[in-house]
């Protein structure tokens, strides 16, 4: 008895457990299974080891994961403004705290941002076509296109409540109505071959413009009265601009920046102060990053030539301090708040202390995308901004980049 019991029960058993189970339940434990097994394989991880706390993140799909595409995104305060040629929603609108989605745009005239940015209580874009770009004026709460303006102006900045900008593809300057986007060239007089960049400043204009060489030039645009000039060719007044030169406001000067020098000017002469670097074995920069660390009155950069995190206090004109870090292959300098960071090509992510240049902290991470776009968190109004699949932009303590895996990843500094 005892050996048929030790033959028979472990059948007897499983016909119990067959006849109890219909086939429909073990189709469903065979489904949910599957189901599982569909979602671990789909289920993207954001790198864990950073210095600061992942909010949530928006996976690429398909084609986007590896492929060469063109996202944009502006930052509000409470919504999100994001562009991606993949899905066929166009802008969309979403909530920063849950990433839910507010509205989309998608309309057959209106492609890929060029720039975007929010004044007053409207949001304004100029959109891709590098032929015949249409200006938007959009009501954010809702999505509703305002106006669309084919060839119009988009919005730059203001001199006395006058709002001036720029044409794509044309060098006269516009004053344009910010209620129904109409424009008119401000001065007819004012003959340029380009117009480079903006700067806002009281009640002038500085501008980089083309004509014969690259100069800098100070104009009122409401009476197209010119206050200033200096000339590419002025050595005397270090006037050797060139394409990627620009001026920053600094409050009580002006400070004039291309890819090797720092150079104080008076904003009332635009006669040269103060020229970074002085004189070191005549060595010049090969600047790739420029930060402002506006509350130090210090210029924090990157040297590709000696591959160091530089400070300056432009203030006390003098160095403060240089990074223990050396290295030429950069992807990205960072302030968030009053912490800075640096993130190399060859996937390193290095947290600087801000007073002496030391190095807080040195992690790997190879998941993050190398940043080619440097951040210059100054005044700048140019007319396009750069857009691509690798940014990282900060707002505050907000921090939005892409990774490889994913479109869009919201973070906040720990």
């Amino acid at each position: 008895m005892k050996h048929m019991l030790r033959t028979y029960l472990p059948l007897f058993l499983v016909l119990i457990f067959q006849f109890c189970i219909s086939p429909e339940d073990t189709k469903k434990i065979i489904d949910d299974e599957e189901e599982e097994e569909e979602e671990e394989e789909v289920v993207l991880e954001d790198p864990t080891d950073l210095p600061f706390t992942v909010e949530w993140s928006i996976n690429k799909e398909g084609d986007e994961i590896g492929g060469s595409f063109s996202p944009f995104l502006h930052i509000g305060e409470t919504d999100l403004y994001l562009y991606s040629p993949y899905g066929g929603k166009g802008i969309v609108s979403l909530n920063k705290a849950n990433q839910e989605t507010n509205w989309n745009i998608n309309k057959e005239s209106i492609g890929g941002p060029f720039t975007m940015k929010t004044i007053g209580d409207h949001l304004w874009a100029m959109t891709a076509d590098i032929n015949n770009p249409t200006v938007i004026k959009v009501d954010p709460s809702d999505g509703n296109v305002l106006f669309e303006k084919p060839s119009g102006t988009f919005p730059s900045g203001q001199v006395d409540g006058n709002w001036f900008g720029l044409r794509k593809r044309e060098t006269s300057l516009y004053k344009v109505s910010l209620e129904t986007g109409n424009d008119e060239i401000a001065c007819e007089e004012l003959l340029v071959d380009n117009i480079r960049n903006f700067l806002f400043r009281d009640d002038k204009l500085v501008l980089m413009v083309v004509r014969g060489g690259r100069n800098l030039l100070s104009i009122d645009p409401n009476t197209c009265n010119e206050y200033w000039e200096v000339f590419n060719y002025d050595e005397p007044n270090f006037g050797h601009l060139n394409y990627y030169s620009f001026a920053v406001d600094l409050g009580s000067t002006l400070l004039s920046v291309s890819p090797d020098n720092f150079i104080l000017r008076s904003p009332t002469t635009g006669e040269a102060e103060w020229k970074y670097p002085e004189g070191f074995n005549n060595n010049t920069l090969d600047l790739t990053h420029m930060l402002h660390f506006e509350s130090k009155k210090s210029l924090i950069y990157h040297d590709k030539e000696s591959g160091k995190v530089v400070a300056i206090n432009w203030s006390s004109q003098s160095k403060t301090w240089e990074s223990e870090i050396q290295n030429r292959d950069v992807g990205q300098l960072f302030l968030v708040k009053d912490r800075l960071f640096l993130y190399t090509k060859n996937n390193f992510l290095y947290e600087i202390n801000v007073e002496n240049g030391q190095t807080i902290s040195e992690r790997e991470i190879k998941e993050l995308y190398p940043f080619d776009t440097s951040i210059i968190p100054f005044s700048i109004n140019r007319l396009e901004d750069y857009f691509g699949e690798r940014y990282f932009k900060i707002y505050g303590d907000e921090i939005y980049y892409t990774t490889e895996q994913s479109l869009l990843v919201s973070a906040r500094l720990d």
